[in-house]
């Protein structure tokens, strides 16, 4: 691993200089997460005039699967724009990075786990009013023009059903609960209208909370046009 991290550490430093003309220090880098799809890189900068943390989020080498990165880092780019909290991009990794497909984003602090949002004293304040921020951030997702996204894809109800059943179907583990939910989806199809952007994976754990409330809406790479409903 020591020879993995150094090597991106060059990498991310020749990046950097590349793109700013100043050289600096990459320190503290560590590899977040070991997902199959996708990396969680964070560093630091300790030196130079972009000295501060951030994270580095790209494809697993060799792995070319959903949405690529660069529209994903598009996606981010267009919610910061329309006033919703996420981590501001910094920079979209290209091919001469040699670092693969990515993109790096400021870091911000907060808690993403659920269970320490759901129970420590510290959000005691914020949690009540945790529901009406979720919703009223997705809505302003909703509200984002498509046009600003061209690259971003429809996935309508019945490709979704399909997709969501097939992946139940090969688990081969009959569950009831899940058999009445397609069910009921099926037989309540109705028409969506025009599709709006949907984060597709809105959720806690995707979410960063302080005790004011949330600082960032992670993980944008299943947005879609979509049913915001």
């Amino acid at each position: 691993m020591s020879n993995i991290k150094d090597e991106l550490a060059a990498k991310l430093s020749a990046l950097i200089a590349r793109r700013t003309g100043d050289s600096c220090d990459i320190s503290h880098l560590a590899h977040l997460s070991g997902g199959a799809n996708n990396q969680t890189w964070r560093f630091s900068i300790s030196s130079g005039p972009r000295k501060g943390d951030y994270i580095l989020r790209k494809s697993s080498d060799g792995v070319v699967q959903g949405m690529p990165k660069e529209t994903e880092a598009w996606v981010q780019q267009a919610a910061s724009d329309a006033d919703i909290p996420v981590a501001p991009v910094v920079w979209t990794l290209k091919p001469n990075d040699d670092i693969g497909s990515g993109y790096i984003m400021a870091l911000i602090t907060g808690e993403t786990i659920p269970r320490k949002i759901l129970r420590d004293t510290i959000y005691d304040t914020i949690r009540p009013k945790l529901a009406g921020l979720c919703g009223q951030y997705a809505a302003m997702t909703h509200a984002i023009d498509p046009g600003e996204i061209p690259e971003l894809s429809a996935d309508p109800i019945d490709r979704q059903l399909a997709y969501y059943k097939k992946i139940y179907r090969s688990s081969k583990l009959p569950r009831p609960v899940m058999e009445l939910a397609f069910r009921w989806l099926e037989d309540n199809r109705y028409d969506a209208g025009t599709p709006r952007v949907v984060h597709g994976d809105f959720r806690n754990g995707n979410l960063i909370i302080n005790p004011d409330g949330i600082s960032a809406i992670l993980d944008w790479e299943l947005a879609h046009l979509g049913d915001p409903m």
